[in-house]
């Protein structure tokens, strides 16, 4: 198994050092150093304290989502369960590390393992569709865009996936979520927050992540110099951060980069704008990471006051 999760890792690091090699041969790197000093000490302390914030309320959507379905915790506990799994997943080679952080972390206030499985399956799910929702409700001002067949194969796809979940939920809780004990502790957890009257609470927490999350990246952007419409971020960073999910590359590092240059270089975005923009976000995101390095740091300290 160890020598198993070696090559998967050592995998990933081929793939992300060759999409880096790949977007070496698109970009000038004379062009990239005249960018890189346009960056300021100010515009990285504001985007990181925007994403700081993102991440805070996220634990409280987080708290939101344990509570609705009956998980008694506290509003400290879920944020710092979010934030030392955000900080997990900047050092992990898979964004998943994060997740599997928290399924231990809330192991103890549930039943089994697959009930915090689908507790935390939940959570990821409400910030995926967010992020989907607001690139769909920006679509409109790109039809454009949209129609070109590179970037309409992404969205073709991404909506299909969606159409196909839904269905695949509905059959799965009809007949044979039963039988698989997580998917069917998701559709009731499910089930608890559509029926809460809080729900529009949760709803707004979300979108609000999500808004929050994309600023940031608004903020390097004009810091570097790249001045277009902040609709055009809301469209196209959810596009980004969906595929990045993808646990193809170490982190998301390389997938990110590669789709940045692609969708942003659809309005008029050149790459070397784009390459260094998602590398200062890759940089912004460790930053925001450390606060919950000192949690883990914190809380091992008083582990071993205490023993």
């Amino acid at each position: 198994m160890k020598y198993k999760n070696i090559t998967l890792i050592f995998v990933k690091i081929i793939i992300t050092t060759g999409i880096f090699f790949l977007l070496k041969e698109k970009v000038q790197l004379s062009e990239l150093l005249p960018t890189l000093e346009k960056v300021s000490i100010s515009g990285i302390i504001t985007a990181s304290s925007i994403l700081i914030l993102s991440t805070i309320l996220t634990g409280l959507r987080w708290y939101y989502v344990l509570r609705f379905c009956r998980i008694q915790t506290s509003l400290k506990n879920a944020i710092f369960q979010i934030y030392k799994g955000f900080s997990v997943s900047q050092i992990m080679p898979s964004n998943i590390g994060g997740d599997i952080y928290r399924i231990l972390a809330i192991r103890k206030n549930v039943e089994k393992y697959r009930d915090a499985t689908a507790l935390v399956m939940l959570d990821r799910i409400l910030g995926m569709l967010s992020m989907l929702l607001c690139s769909m409700m920006m679509t409109p001002f790109f039809i454009n865009i949209v129609t070109k067949a590179s970037i309409r194969k992404f969205i073709f796809l991404l909506v299909l996936t969606v159409v196909i979940l839904i269905l695949c939920l509905y059959f799965l809780n009809r007949f044979i979520t039963k039988k698989i004990p997580i998917l069917h502790q998701l559709m009731h957890y499910g089930a608890h927050l559509f029926n809460t009257k809080n729900f529009p609470k949760l709803i707004f927490t979300t979108l609000s992540i999500t808004v929050l999350y994309v600023f940031s990246v608004a903020i390097l952007a004009k810091d570097i110099g790249i001045m277009i419409d902040f609709k055009i971020f809301l469209f196209v960073i959810p596009l980004i951060t969906i595929l990045s999910v993808m646990p193809i590359s170490f982190a998301g590092w390389g997938v990110r980069e590669g789709l940045m240059v692609l969708f942003l270089g659809f309005f008029g975005v050149s790459s070397e704008q784009s390459l260094i923009l998602s590398i200062l976000f890759g940089v912004i995101n460790l930053i925001a990471a450390i606060p919950g390095a000192l949690m883990f740091l914190t809380s091992a300290n008083l582990s071993r006051q205490t023993t």
